[in-house]
């Protein structure tokens, strides 16, 4: 596997936006909560498909923050055979969430979701749409932390995320799906510094590892996977990255990285600008360019979404 990190510390300035969605979880409104170093007030992300003979835009993101250092609009744009525009808006009511609305080129999926509040708490969000009606109901334990997100649908059927922490961090995350007719399947996803690091599905028997240095691996048929997954995370703890490798290599086997950052620069302040992305999905390997410009709320302004030459040519052969 071929890793490389770029210094291109050229310019004075996850985060990658296009989030994967783990389980029901509270919304990350914050520029801190989205993975950036210190407040921001835009971040523009252009995506490309690029080779030797040109490029083309795949995809842009806009996000804008307020004053609170609080995200108000996150923009997404398609571009191709499958192209449409969808915008995320954040409405705040004394200083709270208080509701969050999409809206897209495509009518039916609009959507609309209330919270409600206990105080400071957020204790429900009802949904509304075409495709998106429900319920959630927030809990939480004697310490005042997320206990449990429950969703229910108009069917009856549910999704719900049970919360685990131990030594006071969060530790799991059990989310359970039950259908209509009563059938519940779990899938676990275990956390450490409070980021996913690995999530088993039982019916599949598959892990997924997260973030093992650049890369997502996946892998399914594992012998004694609880096992596994607890050596897993003893290692992370370490922090080595020759630990984690050879832990993948000898522990691991033939498992399939599903996404990996080929090569990655950052500013100063670690928030990273260029990317060279591959995801596989079934052995269908998919490569992209994403830079990324970002304006922070001192008006600082780092990186840009113009392609990068000098990136592309750094990172061929990758």
């Amino acid at each position: 596997m071929k890793t490389i990190i770029l210094g291109l510390f050229l310019f004075t300035v996850q985060v990658f936006f296009a989030q994967e969605y783990y389980h029901l979880d509270q919304e990350a409104i914050t520029s801190e909560a989205l993975g950036f170093s210190e407040p921001v007030k835009q971040v523009e992300v252009s995506y490309y498909k690029g080779d030797d003979s040109g490029y083309e835009t795949t995809m842009v993101e806009v996000y804008f923050f307020d004053d609170n250092n609080r995200i108000v609009t996150k923009y997404m744009r398609i571009f191709g055979d499958y192209a449409s525009e969808t915008s995320h808006q954040y409405r705040y009511k004394d200083q709270k969430l208080d509701s969050l609305n999409t809206y897209a080129s495509a009518a039916s999926f609009n959507s609309k979701s209330q919270f409600k509040y206990k105080g400071d708490k957020i204790v429900g969000r009802t949904g509304y749409g075409v495709y998106t009606n429900y319920e959630d109901t927030y809990t939480y334990d004697s310490n005042n932390r997320l206990k449990q997100i429950k969703r229910v649908f108009p069917k009856g059927n549910s999704s719900e995320s049970n919360y685990t922490y131990t030594n006071g961090e969060l530790s799991l995350v059990e989310e359970i799906s039950t259908d209509i007719k009563g059938h519940k399947d779990s899938t676990f996803y275990y956390y450490l510094d409070n980021k996913v690091v690995a999530k088993y599905n039982p019916v599949f028997n598959s892990i997924v590892f997260y973030d093992v240095n650049m890369a997502n691996y996946t892998t399914n048929t594992v012998d004694k996977p609880l096992p596994l997954i607890e050596r897993y995370l003893n290692i992370r703890k370490t922090g080595s990255r020759e630990a984690i490798r050879k832990f993948m290599d000898e522990s691991v086997g033939q498992a399939e990285i599903v996404k990996q950052n080929l090569a990655s620069s950052a500013n100063m302040k670690g928030d990273w600008l260029s990317r060279y992305q591959m995801t596989s999905n079934y052995g269908n390997e998919i490569k992209r360019y994403i830079f990324r410009k970002i304006t922070y709320a001192n008006g600082e302004v780092s990186g840009s979404t113009d392609f990068n030459y000098l990136f592309q040519h750094k990172t061929k052969g990758l």
